[in-house]
């Protein structure tokens, strides 16, 4: 984690292939970084300098031992990610409720995580009117919505029927595509 003591640092997150997002700029005295120490985990964004910057590094012994030993620190924290988890939903707010079919799309990807683990193989087969009814439980999307969103995701191949006669009314998302929206 890092302390800004002198500069400005922009945290752009990848929103394609080829493409970036400026998510905030942050200044002297913001923090970054922070998510990573607190959940052990790789980093979600790219932080860089847009000047000359002094920043103070905070490994995670010396991050818990200022969070136990000074209080104001800790609120601080606490404020901070109170704020940026706000803004996040607000995004998600923004995006979700912009684009049916996005909506639909990253759902089918919270449906399997939530389901735990992936069944082997390339494909990962699902029934259509469980994830209509499963979306509208838990992304509050109509399912006559989920319904037409998933027609057009079939449209745009970004999903598959199942062929065989003994499948029903299956639909496959390819298992690489399913591990980049869990």
């Amino acid at each position: 984690m890092y302390v800004i003591l002198d500069g400005n640092v922009e945290i752009r997150k990848r929103t394609g292939e080829k493409t970036t997002r400026t998510m905030i700029t942050l200044k002297k005295g913001d923090i970054f970084g922070e998510m990573a120490v607190v959940e052990g985990k790789g980093r979600s964004a790219t932080a860089i300098a847009c000047s000359d910057c002094r920043l103070l590094r905070l490994d995670e012994a010396a991050f818990y031992d200022l969070v136990q030993k000074n209080s104001d620190f800790a609120v601080k924290m606490i404020k901070t990610l109170s704020s940026r988890l706000r803004s996040a939903d607000t995004l998600i707010e923004e995006v979700m409720g912009s684009d049916v079919d996005k909506q639909v799309f990253l759902g089918i990807g919270e449906f399997f995580k939530s389901q735990g683990e992936l069944p082997s193989g390339d494909y990962v087969a699902f029934s259509g009117p469980e994830i209509c009814s499963w979306a509208s439980r838990h992304l509050g999307v109509p399912e006559q919505q989920a319904e037409e969103a998933l027609t057009r995701l079939l449209e745009k191949r970004f999903l598959q029927r199942k062929s065989d006669a003994s499948s029903g009314d299956l639909i496959t998302i390819s298992k690489r595509v399913l591990l980049r929206i869990i």
